[in-house]
């Protein structure tokens, strides 16, 4: 979400193809292109999270990124609670009032009646945390010294976690804080690609050859562990693989994005991410509407073209917002 001083069209790119990710991967995508997805679409969100942290004010990054969270927070609550009286003649607020607290800070299975007014919360979670994390508290700046021998516990912890835990859900596990164990990692390997120049040069400058072999070993990881989940914390059991798998492919999404040309329409949407998080439940909710008219619902191409009507949706409010220097983009 952090503003770059001189803009790299490669983020832009990457930005805008992974929040369209995030949104076909909330619209019933399913099999192998579930799979192809969830395997790097957060990684990388967090890799460009850590390329574009500078540390910040813990107030200043805290009202950043938790005012948008209510603000569309309540937006799709009224949404639903309209969907409801509509549907069903009236509105529970005592369900809403009891059970929309609980997905601010852990799972919150929809099979056990709970509502999350904001679709994606766990990232701004866990992404908040990793910002403290790393300097946005002074008192923890000691950690940013060291933060790539953290990354490297936290990876060591998730791959023996099977061995400690025997399920991938329990308490402790479903507690947003505990991704960090998950996700700092990828943020460290964003700092890294921007302290090591030479290093992200060369990757950005991979030859056709090299990005070929990623995309095998990408589509080898994947088929070898399954669908991935860092919300609801599953990794198949194989969370080596996971960290292998989400680092080689965000790599090959930067090195192919490096190759896209500047785009004002691209840029639009990098700068409006935290916009198409907030709304894109309510844009779901009336794609499908739409769509199943035209009997595409459950078809291979509907969470593709949800994908894009939420997109266009999207693009004049954050062009409006971003041209009115309102901070909820």
């Amino acid at each position: 979400m952090t503003e770059l001083l001189q803009r790299e069209a490669w983020v832009d790119w990457a930005k805008a193809l992974l929040i369209y990710f995030v949104v076909i991967g909330h619209a019933s995508l399913t099999g192998l292109p579930r799979d192809l997805v969830f395997t790097f679409h957060m990684p990388a969100f967090f890799v460009i999270s850590g390329y574009l942290y500078h540390p910040t004010d813990w107030k200043k990054t805290t009202k950043r990124l938790m005012l948008p969270v209510l603000f569309y927070s309540i937006i799709n609550v009224c949404f639903m609670m309209l969907v409801d009286k509509l549907k069903m003649g009236g509105v529970n607020f005592e369900r809403y009032a009891t059970m929309s607290w609980t997905s601010y800070y852990t799972v919150a299975w929809p099979d056990k009646g709970y509502i999350t007014p904001f679709m994606g919360i766990w990232f701004i979670v866990v992404l908040w945390f990793c910002r403290m994390l790393l300097g946005d508290i002074p008192q923890l700046t000691w950690i940013r010294r060291h933060c790539y021998l953290l990354a490297i516990f936290m990876t060591a912890w998730m791959i023996v976690e099977p061995l400690v835990f025997p399920t991938n859900s329990s308490i402790i596990q479903d507690l947003y804080i505990y991704r960090i164990f998950s996700c700092f990692p990828f943020m460290v390997l964003g700092i890294l690609l921007r302290e090591r120049n030479a290093l992200k040069t060369q990757i950005l400058s991979c030859r056709w050859p090299y990005l070929a072999a990623m995309t095998v070993l990408f589509l080898a990881m994947t088929l070898r562990n399954g669908y991935v989940s860092i919300w609801s914390n599953e990794y198949d059991n194989n969370s080596l693989v996971y960290y292998v798998n989400g680092a080689n492919t965000s790599i090959l999404l930067f090195a192919v994005c490096h190759y896209f040309k500047k785009s004002a329409i691209i840029e639009n949407f990098s700068k409006g991410t935290l916009l198409i998080l907030g709304v894109h439940p309510i844009c779901l909710f009336v794609g499908y509407n739409i769509f199943k008219h035209f009997n595409l619902f459950g078809t291979f191409i509907y969470p593709w073209l949800v994908g894009i009507f939420t997109l266009a949706v999207c693009y004049y409010p954050i062009r409006y917002l971003n041209k009115c220097h309102i901070p909820l983009i």
